[in-house]
């Protein structure tokens, strides 16, 4: 299993200039669906939170807090991806990598894991609930 890191790193490399990480937590969150979906398991372990402003990884986080800001691949660190998990991130990224920061976020705080996790809090609360894969 790959860390979130290293799919970010991935994803990164993909847009070949500056992404809004951002849009990066909301690939990953739906690279985490997909992977589910495709093979009940987990693409990376770490968990993925629910946020006010959409899914976010607390670990890719923790590497760059900046929501709005830009960034490159180098900012994380690159890891090994196995070739099933490189086709999940490649699918992603053909599927959604152009929608654009607002639609994908509008996207991914429609999905029912993430409205599940947000259950009870209002729109601006913070909540940071773990989202839960396995009630997919």
């Amino acid at each position: 299993m790959t860390s979130a890191a290293a799919c970010a790193h991935y994803l990164l490399t993909k847009t070949g200039e500056p992404y809004n990480i951002i849009t990066i937590h909301r690939l990953l969150f739906m690279a985490q669906v997909w992977k589910w979906t495709l093979a009940q398991e987990l693409l990376f372990p770490e968990e993925v939170q629910a946020w006010a402003s959409g899914p976010i990884v607390k670990s890719v986080y923790d590497i760059h807090p900046h929501f709005f800001e830009k960034v490159m691949a180098d900012v994380f660190p690159q890891g090994e991806l196995s070739v099933e998990d490189r086709n999940i991130l490649d699918c992603v990224w053909s599927y959604y990598g152009l929608w654009g920061r607002d639609v994908l976020g509008q996207h991914t705080q429609e999905h029912p894991l993430w409205r599940k996790a947000r259950k009870g809090l209002a729109d601006l609360d913070r909540g940071r609930t773990q989202i839960s894969f396995g009630d997919l």
